[in-house]
């Protein structure tokens, strides 16, 4: 009988001891923990493994925690919680945005950026990255402005006049690069002259902008008549000013169902561009006064869009003659005859 009461009491003490809080180094253990580790000069280690053997765990209990030794950038502490190992520590990218792009000339151009926040890591290098494509990265042209938080001042140079560009400022901290907001800026068109060779042709005329005018193709097309010359019909809305050529072409192209010239220049593509057109006369009297600056060989008359506003103008359409004093306008060319074509284009 004694034995049995002793080993009921032995019972009963092992399960109290079993379901009591447990003290290491201390005797007063804290009444929230089950287990309470008491130490200054050392810690609590939680079994170490990679994430590849952490995530084979079987059926991890909620809460239960490893060291992963290549988590993160040198191994963090992680917990298994609500179906996902969590790690404790979560390293992020500075936070940064992009300031507006000013003082924009031909090459160059100011810009920035401001890094918010490190999230707790030195940012290590900061400026911004720019190309002709939308989101640009550090992969293409960059800036490296020091290196910390705060507003930052970039420049951009070796730029190409007359080109969009896109812009992001960028900070890096240890846990990698996070970019700004994407801006866009063009730069200065470079400067126009005559004769200069642009846009599929050569310059023969810069209107008061500086930046835009009319290009001329280097050489001419093959002798054609100007077209309709048998319909013994006008066609309505012709002009001789600079700046309408490309609507009296596209006059006569409807007009006139058969060859012309017109028609030639429509549907020329050369060197990329198709959007060639006859000059209206004024236009080709430019060509001719600048055709020492354009360079090349000229025939002695051209065909213009343009028809004179005169008794018979059916038969007859305004030519140039570029071996007369002044180039002067022929209004009397038959319309049926062959004369020479140079496209021209706008810019």
């Amino acid at each position: 009988m004694k034995k049995i009461t002793f080993l009921i009491a032995l019972t009963l003490l092992i399960s109290s001891s079993l379901f009591s809080q447990v003290g290491i180094n201390t005797e007063t253990p804290d009444n929230s923990a089950i287990l309470d580790v008491s130490s200054t000069t050392k810690g609590f280690l939680t079994p170490r493994m990679t994430k590849d053997q952490r995530n084979a765990i079987v059926s991890p209990a909620e809460g239960l925690m490893v060291f992963c030794s290549n988590c993160g950038v040198n191994g963090e502490l992680s917990m298994y919680s609500n179906g996902l190992w969590r790690n404790f520590l979560s390293v992020a990218p500075p936070a940064v945005t992009t300031a507006a792009v000013t003082n924009v000339d031909q090459t160059t151009a100011t810009s920035g950026g401001n890094v918010i926040s490190d999230n707790g890591y030195a940012v290590t290098a900061r400026g911004v990255c720019w190309s002709t494509s939308p989101n640009p990265t550090m992969a293409d042209s960059k800036t490296i402005d020091g290196s910390g938080t705060g507003i930052f001042t970039s420049s951009l140079t070796s730029l190409t006049g007359g080109t969009l560009y896109y812009v992001r400022a960028y900070a890096t901290n240890i846990a990698g690069t996070e970019y700004g907001n994407d801006a866009s800026f063009t730069t200065t068109a470079a400067g126009f002259s005559i004769g200069q060779s642009y846009g599929g042709g050569i310059i023969f005329y810069i209107d008061g902008s500086a930046q835009h005018g009319l290009i001329c193709a280097a050489t001419n097309l093959p002798d054609n008549e100007w077209g309709c010359g048998g319909s013994m019909s006008s066609i309505p809305g012709t002009s001789s000013a600079i700046g309408t050529g490309q609507a009296n072409t596209t006059l006569i192209v409807s007009a006139c169902s058969g060859a012309s010239a017109a028609k030639d220049c429509d549907n020329l593509v050369l060197n990329g561009y198709s959007d060639w057109y006859l000059p209206s006369a004024e236009e080709l009297q430019q060509i001719c006064q600048q055709r020492s600056a354009i360079g090349g060989s000229f025939s002695m008359k051209y065909w213009s869009s343009t028809e004179p506003a005169q008794f018979m103008f059916y038969l007859y359409a305004d030519a140039v003659d570029f071996m007369m004093p002044g180039c002067a306008v022929d209004n009397s060319a038959g319309k049926v005859s062959f004369q020479s074509v140079r496209p021209v284009r706008s810019f």
